[in-house]
C-alpha cells in the first residue's frame, strides 16, 4: 500500500552539443517536402474531377433524410462501395456530423487485396483527395507502432485500398477542419481488436474525436435473402452484443467485409457507454436496378451522449477546461497571495475523488511537479491543491515568483489506478507510467517521461530506478506498479 503523500516528478538536465566551426553563422536549411499518400480509387470509385465529386456529394447530403439522434455521435458505421451503389446510404451517416466539430478521425477499414496480419498505419504527412489533403495524425500512428508489435507501417495496403479512400471526400465535405488517423486492418484475433480498441481509446479519450468503421454487408445474395440477413447483422450491431454477432457470421446469418472494424468500434463505444443505432439501409438492388445479386449497405450512428459527458474514466474538453483554468488561477492567487479559488463539485466527474499530477514549464524547462498517485480527494481539489504544492513545495526548484507567472505553462495528468506489474518487460512506453518501492526507497515516473526523454523499454525501468535513487537494474528484484494518465495542457 502507498501512503497518502505527494510525489514530485523527474527532473533531468539537456545537454546540448554544438560544433565550435562556423557557429558564427546558421546553416541553411534543406527544405523537405511533405510527403502525401495519393488517392488510388478516384476515377473508378468516384469522381477524379473535384467539381464534379463535390456536386456528386453535395447531392447525397441534400437528399439525405437520416433519422434525428438525440446526443453526441462518437462514431459511424458507413459503406465504402462505387458511389453510384453506396454514396446515399454514406451520405445519410455523414449527414450526421455535418458542421461538427471533431479534431480528429479515425477510419477503420478492412483489407480486401493485400493479406497481412495486424494493421497497417501510415506515417507520411498528409492524405490526398480530389478535394485536397488532409493532414495525418502521425504521432498516433508512431504511439501504435511503438507500442502493438502487429501495428505496422505498411504502404502496401494502401496502394490498392479503396474502403478508407472513399470515406474521405465525404469527411472533407462535412467537416471543414479534422486530422486523419487511418487504420487498415487485417487478419486481427478478437484479443487484437480488443486491445486496438483500447489504446485507441485511451490515446484519444476527448470527445473531439470521431471513429469511422467502413463496411459493405452481404454480398451476392437475391435481394430478399440479403434484406433478411442485413437486418440480422444491423440489429446485432445495434444491440452492441459482439458474441452473438460472432456466432451469426460464423453460421452464416451475418456477413460483413468490414467485420473487425465494426468490431473495434463496437468495442469503443462500449468503453465509452455509448449506444448504437441504426440510420439507413439499402442495398444495390435499389441504387442500381440489378436484384438478382446484391450487395448490402448500412449506416449506423454511436451516440455517447451530450457533448459535454464522455465514458468512464475520461475527461471532457469542457472538464479538461475548467481544471486547466482551476489550476491556472490557483497557482496565480498562491504566488500572489490572494485567496485560491473556490472548487466547484457540482460536475460529478470533477467531484469524483481522482488522483491528479500538475507540472509546470517555464518557456519549455520543468519548473515544478507534484501529485497524489492515490484518490484521496475529488478530481477537481486534488488539481487545485498539487497546482499549488507544484509553483512552491517542490524540493528541486525555488518557489515560482510572480515575475514567472507569464512564462509558465501549465500540464494535468489524471491517473488510473496503479496495479500490479508482475513482469517488468511488460510496460507499454508512453501508455504506463511506473511506481517502484523497495525498502524505504520509491519512485514515480509519468508516462509521458519517458517519449520525452526518449527511452526505450530498458532505459524507462532505468530511469525509474534512478529515480528512487536506486541501482539502475533495481526493477529485477523491486515492487513494481503501473498507471495510465490522460494528459492535457494549456
Amino acid at each position: 500500500m502507498f501512503r497518502k503523500r505527494l510525489w514530485s516528478c523527474i527532473a533531468l538536465t539537456t545537454i546540448l552539443l554544438f560544433s565550435s566551426d562556423g557557429c558564427s553563422k546558421m546553416p541553411v536549411e534543406k527544405k523537405v517536402e511533405p510527403s502525401v499518400l495519393r488517392p488510388v480509387v478516384a476515377g473508378q470509385f468516384y469522381p477524379a474531377e473535384r467539381t464534379v465529386l463535390s456536386a456528386m456529394i453535395d447531392k447525397y447530403l441534400k437528399d439525405a433524410a437520416p433519422e434525428s439522434i438525440d446526443g453526441h455521435i462518437i462514431g459511424l458505421v458507413a459503406p465504402h462501395a462505387g458511389y453510384q451503389y453506396s454514396g446515399a446510404v454514406a451520405a445519410n451517416a455523414f449527414k450526421l456530423v455535418e458542421g461538427k466539430s471533431y479534431s480528429t478521425v479515425v477510419v477503420m477499414a478492412p483489407s480486401h487485396r493485400v493479406g497481412f496480419e495486424g494493421i497497417a498505419l501510415t506515417t507520411k504527412d498528409f492524405y490526398e483527395t480530389p478535394l485536397g489533403k488532409i493532414p495525418i495524425a502521425k504521432e498516433f500512428s508512431e504511439k501504435l507502432i511503438s507500442e502493438l508489435t502487429w501495428a505496422k507501417d505498411d504502404p502496401r495496403p494502401f496502394a490498392v485500398e479503396h474502403s478508407l479512400e472513399v470515406e474521405l471526400p465525404f469527411l472533407q465535405t462535412v467537416l471543414k477542419d479534422f486530422r486523419l488517423l487511418p487504420v487498415i486492418i487485417g487478419i486481427c484475433d478478437e484479443k487484437m481488436l480488443s486491445l486496438l480498441a483500447s489504446r485507441l481509446n485511451d490515446m484519444l479519450p476527448g470527445d473531439d474525436v470521431l471513429f469511422v468503421a467502413s463496411t459493405d454487408l452481404s454480398h451476392f445474395d437475391p435481394y430478399d435473402t440479403a434484406v433478411a440477413k442485413d437486418a440480422r447483422t444491423l440489429k446485432l450491431v445495434e444491440r452492441m452484443d459482439l458474441k452473438a454477432l460472432t456466432d451469426a457470421e460464423k453460421k452464416g446469418g451475418a456477413d460483413m467485409c468490414g467485420s473487425a472494424p465494426v468490431r473495434a468500434l463496437m468495442e469503443i463505444a462500449k468503453l465509452r457507454g455509448a449506444k448504437a443505432q441504426i440510420v439507413k439501409y439499402a442495398n444495390s438492388g435499389d441504387t442500381a436496378g440489378d436484384k438478382t445479386r446484391v450487395v448490402g449497405y448500412g449506416a449506423v450512428a454511436f451516440v455517447g451522449g451530450s457533448k459535454e459527458k464522455v465514458s468512464e474514466g475520461g475527461l471532457s474538453v469542457e472538464q479538461k477546461r475548467a481544471l486547466i483554468k482551476l489550476a491556472r488561477g490557483s497557482v496565480e492567487a498562491h504566488v500572489l497571495k490572494r485567496p485560491l479559488p473556490s472548487v466547484d463539485l457540482k460536475d460529478p466527474v470533477l467531484a469524483k475523488n481522482g488522483a491528479a499530477f500538475v507540472t509546470i514549464r517555464k518557456k519549455g524547462e520543468l519548473r515544478g511537479c507534484i501529485g497524489h498517485i492515490i484518490a484521496i480527494e475529488p478530481l477537481a481539489r486534488s488539481v487545485r491543491d498539487n497546482a499549488v504544492a507544484a509553483s512552491s513545495d517542490d524540493p528541486r526548484f525555488p518557489p515560482v515568483a510572480p515575475d514567472e507567472l507569464k512564462d509558465i505553462d501549465i500540464e494535468i495528468s489524471v491517473l488510473t489506478e496503479p496495479e500490479p506489474l508482475p513482469n517488468p518487460m511488460d510496460v507499454r512506453v508512453g501508455t504506463d507510467g511506473l511506481i517502484i518501492q523497495r525498502g524505504f526507497n520509491r519512485g514515480v515516473l509519468l508516462p509521458q517521461v519517458p517519449q520525452e526523454q526518449g527511452w526505450n523499454k530498458e532505459q524507462f525501468l532505468e530511469g525509474i530506478c534512478r529515480k528512487a535513487g536506486m541501482e539502475r537494474n533495481c526493477w529485477k528484484n523491486a515492487n513494481l506498479n503501473r498507471f495510465q494518465a490522460i494528459v492535457f495542457h494549456e
